[in-house]
């Protein structure tokens, strides 16, 4: 809804008044007082509901009897089509219990027009009502959002000290306790279980190292340090780095990784964030993949943008967490086909980084069937 004047500059007031006289008498003293007013009069019931409908009034200023009915009608359209319009009633007829009444079912004041003196004085009041009303609903508003915001602050410090003090806690235990194991089978030359042992420090220190990367990512995305530089990137040799950069964690699992993409593509992004979106994509379904699945990462030409996917024909996602896993406060972790654990920060990170390019992140999935991972990208509009 717009907001009403409040001021006495180009006034805009509706008159209900079936006398011209009154209503000149109206009209010339609140130009005497200063007012640079536009004041419509009607008389009849479908006039006045007419005007209401099809014009914006700061004022109403409405005669208790009229030729087909009175102020308590008027008043009730008044309210059901302007409820945030003041509605001052003027009267010569109106007694003090009828003018109680009338302000008891909403209207703002009533002035007699034996002292019409008072009306300058009513309106000035009933324009300082409207400010006070639109600066209170107004911070009511900010308040509101202030709750809101504070409320995601709270959830968002709370999951990112519980990734902290749980999640890099696990996979340093893993390194730590490994990392002993294997200097004592080195003592002993076991070497079959050193190259196992040695396989999962590695494994450990790499989903550290990407967890560490994601908090770093995260936590200059939140506090404006992450800069976002556009420029046009060629995306098949930035899948190919990131592809052999990931593809140790898939021959871990025998999962292959292939891709389906047409020549040429380019667009318009931040080569970073673009990379972290595409690690973090492929790194979940790695996870999800059972040993010996795939992984397919495609892309199609939209008509301003291109539309990329990773998909994999892993464990798949329940419908209900779909639309929780790119918000920090309430995603939600699923260990993977071989236990491993994660956070669920790295689909938040991908949501900011797509969000930051003005494209659109969103999954598809069936339990037991794979899922998929699309997400938006604007074209290099010079291609």
């Amino acid at each position: 809804m717009e907001k009403p004047r409040v001021d006495k500059t180009a006034l805009q007031i509706l008159s209900l008044e079936d006398s011209l006289m009154d209503f000149e008498i109206i009209r010339e003293l609140l130009i005497d007082k200063g007012y640079d007013l536009k004041i419509d009069r009607v008389e009849r019931e479908q006039e006045f509901v007419s005007a209401l409908r099809n014009k914006k009034y700061d004022i109403v200023l409405a005669d208790f009897n009229l030729p087909e009915y009175d102020a308590f009608e008027a008043l009730k359209k008044s309210i059901e089509i302007c409820p945030d319009v003041p509605f001052i009633v003027v009267s010569g007829t109106i007694g003090e219990v009828t003018a109680i009444e009338l302000i008891k079912q909403g209207a703002t004041d009533y002035v007699l027009k034996d002292k019409p003196e008072r009306l300058p004085f009513t309106i000035d009041r009933a324009l300082r009502e409207v400010i006070e009303k639109e600066e209170l609903k107004l911070a009511e508003e900010r308040l509101r959002e202030s709750e809101s915001n504070l409320r995601e602050l709270n959830a968002s410090k709370d999951k990112f000290f519980s990734i902290i003090a749980h999640d890099l806690k696990g996979p340093f235990n893993h390194i730590l306790g490994f990392s002993t194991l294997l200097l004592e089978k080195i003592q002993e030359k076991d070497y079959d279980e050193i190259e196992k042992y040695a396989g999962v420090v590695q494994i450990s220190s790499q989903r550290t190292f990407d967890l560490l990367l994601n908090l770093m990512e995260w936590s200059k995305s939140q506090t404006g340090r992450m800069e976002f530089h556009p420029v046009p990137i060629e995306v098949d040799e930035l899948i190919n780095e990131i592809t052999e950069l990931l593809n140790d964690a898939a021959q871990l699992k025998s999962i292959t990784i292939s891709t389906e993409l047409p020549n040429n593509i380019n667009v318009l992004a931040d080569k970073n964030m673009m990379g972290a979106i595409l690690r973090n994509l492929v790194s979940n379904a790695i996870k999800f993949t059972h040993p010996g699945g795939t992984i397919v990462i495609s892309a199609k030409q939209k008509q301003n943008e291109w539309m990329f996917c990773v998909g994999d024909n892993g464990l798949g996602i329940n419908k209900e967490h779909l639309d929780k896993l790119f918000r920090i406060e309430e995603s939600v972790s699923t260990k993977g086909t071989q236990q491993e654990t994660g956070t669920g920060l790295g689909l938040v990170l991908c949501k900011e980084f797509v969000d930051k390019h003005g494209g659109k992140i969103w999954a598809e999935s069936q339990p037991g069937k794979g899922s998929q991972f699309y997400f938006t990208l604007p074209k290099n509009k010079r291609t």
